[in-house]
């Protein structure tokens, strides 16, 4: 049981076992680690039903996602992948041939910088990541990018993948929350 007869049918907060939004502040340390014996004093956390809908649509959709763009455009991909897919130009494409290509060193440029930047923020911030964390997330985000825009470009929806992404280093990392943000 979720135990939720007490909490709010629609919502978007966490809350305590009395029902009032969830005070993090009551279950970290001094150093924002999780403190287990401050938890179990304080309470359990509790989220409505409408969230934990969300969560498990969210989780499914995830998935769902990268299947069927594997099934769907799984060709498609490995044929761009290798330099081989060729399209007719359509209206689009004729008109951003007057515009230059921007060169793929631009990008990597942008990647090292962007990473070195989340480097030294968890350095400055004594975060304690370890720097493959960043990795990890810039793995994440690359996985999920191509589905990601298969699905916007035919539907105009977007997929969350900010459950994942605190899944993720939740579990890998437990006990610091901080490192899932």
């Amino acid at each position: 049981s979720f135990k939720t007869g007490h909490l709010p049918i629609m919502g978007y907060l966490a809350y305590d076992r009395f029902g009032l939004p969830y005070n993090i502040d009551q279950i970290l340390n001094q150093d924002r680690s999780f403190n287990a014996t401050a938890y179990a004093e304080y309470s359990p956390l509790y989220i409505p039903v409408s969230l934990l809908v969300t969560y498990l649509y969210a989780f499914v959709l995830a998935t769902a996602f990268v299947v069927a763009t594997i099934l769907d455009f799984g060709d498609e991909l490995w044929k761009a992948l290798r330099g081989k897919q060729q399209e007719d130009d359509d209206i689009h494409a004729r008109l951003m041939r007057k515009y230059p290509e921007i060169p793929a060193l631009w990008y990597t440029g942008v990647f090292v910088v962007s990473f070195f930047l989340a480097v030294a923020a968890i350095q400055i911030g004594h975060f304690d990541l370890p720097i493959w964390g960043v990795l990890l997330a810039a793995a994440l985000v690359f996985i999920y990018s191509i589905p990601a825009l298969y699905v916007y470009s035919a539907t105009t929806g977007t997929i969350s993948i900010n459950l994942l992404a605190q899944i993720i280093p939740g579990s890998i990392w437990p006990g610091n929350p901080f490192n899932n943000m």
